[in-house]
């Protein structure tokens, strides 16, 4: 007792040789693990964790072939609810022979494809697709649109990046794509909400993507101040999270929860369109949307496009690790600007790359722990509570 705080701290005197030599024990013990953990906190926080340079050529397919597509006009009807409701149909967009050709460039593509973004870095001909095919013009009918954001711009769209989806039996719950929407944004919010073609390649008819009607959406909010920045391209995020079970919700609710926000019950609420081969389905990433529920596998092919008005800013924030964790993603450091490696033009006609044309991208897979962390908690139900409390306990 005697010896009181030295031998309680050290476990001897501190005039003691053995004691000198323990505290430079603890001393060297103390800086290598700091040093330790010092090298894992950096490799963890590194930007690229896995960078893989991509090449890919152009023109070296038969998708590349203009013969293989009809150019498509959008009618009034479509741009209405496009903009009005946040999804539309383009029937019998793609021929059945362009539809046998792209079911066999992906039959012959790399299994790594499927569940991943920027499929077309695996795959000559998926890129072909989208650079040469029809979508483009039709993407770039709806930027043009009076009162969006882009109507008085060029007509020039961008590949953003793609989805090779093989949808198992089931379904999903309500959520927004966030590697392409930017905030809570109508479909008019060209610049901040990128629109997403879904395109079945199977031979049979199916259901199509289930949408949250934008207008039935922007009607149910409470605050008329805040309805007014939806309107204007200026409202923020109003929750980040998917409505599953991994998020701590009921599989299978009819409506996402959205706090100022009151929805008439889902049969009034939704927009559920059937998709026969060769139809092309629209819809605006930021509206709130979910799979059918499926009783069979399907494979869609779900590329999205971007305005060349998207500044760089915009297109860094773009680049989320979550979404990264799913599959490649582009780089932004390694491509500064729209147009560059990963973005391709695809409308006009005139100004697409010619065939021959090498495209090189550098890509990342992975997130680092910090931007992990982070995301995860943004996403997360841990950041519901806002909500939780306004919404009915026979809701959760």
């Amino acid at each position: 007792v005697s010896l009181g705080f030295p031998t309680v701290f050290w476990g001897f005197p501190r005039d003691s040789n053995m004691a000198s030599c323990r505290r430079c024990f603890c001393c060297c013990a103390i800086t290598l693990v700091g040093l330790l953990a010092a090298c894992v906190a950096y490799g963890f926080c590194k930007t690229h964790l896995e960078q893989l340079t991509v090449e890919r050529t152009l023109g070296k397919s038969e998708l590349a072939d203009s013969s293989l597509y009809d150019e498509v006009h959008l009618t009034e009807d479509h741009r209405r609810e496009y903009f009005r409701d946040g999804v539309t149909i383009v029937r019998k967009a793609l021929r059945t022979d362009t539809l046998r050709t792209i079911r066999r460039a992906v039959d012959s593509a790399d299994r790594d494809i499927l569940m991943n973004k920027q499929a077309w870095m695996s795959s000559d001909a998926l890129l072909d697709f989208f650079v040469y095919g029809n979508i483009g013009g039709m993407i770039s009918q709806l930027f043009s649109s009076p009162n969006t954001q882009t109507e008085t711009e060029s007509p020039n769209v961008y590949l953003w990046q793609d989805f090779v989806q093989l949808r198992q039996p089931g379904t999903n719950g309500w959520h927004m794509d966030m590697g392409e929407c930017i905030a809570d944004a109508p479909p008019i919010c060209t610049r901040l909400s990128f629109p997403r073609a879904v395109i079945c390649v199977n031979d049979t008819s199916i259901d199509g993507t289930v949408v949250l009607n934008q207008s039935i959406y922007a009607k149910g909010i409470k605050q008329q101040q805040e309805a007014n920045a939806f309107w204007d391209c200026n409202l923020p995020f109003r929750v980040m999270t998917r409505f599953e079970e991994a998020f701590g919700f009921p599989h299978g609710a009819s409506l996402p929860i959205l706090p100022g926000v009151e929805l008439p019950p889902e049969e009034h609420a939704t927009i559920a369109l059937s998709l026969q081969p060769g139809d092309i389905l629209i819809f605006s990433a930021c509206s709130w949307h979910k799979a059918p529920s499926f009783t069979d596998y399907h494979l869609f092919l779900q590329p999205s496009f971007v305005p060349a008005s998207l500044s760089k800013e915009e297109f860094r924030k773009h680049r989320s690790p979550i979404l990264g964790s799913q599959g490649r993603h582009c780089d932004w450091r390694a491509s500064p600007a729209i147009g560059h490696g990963c973005h391709p033009q695809v409308h006009p006609k005139e100004q697409r790359p010619s065939p021959g044309t090498k495209i090189q991208a550098k890509t990342e897979r992975g997130y680092t722990l910090v931007e992990g962390v982070w995301d995860f908690w943004k996403l997360s139900r841990w950041n519901t509570a806002r909500w939780q409390k306004e919404a009915q306990p026979s809701e959760l």
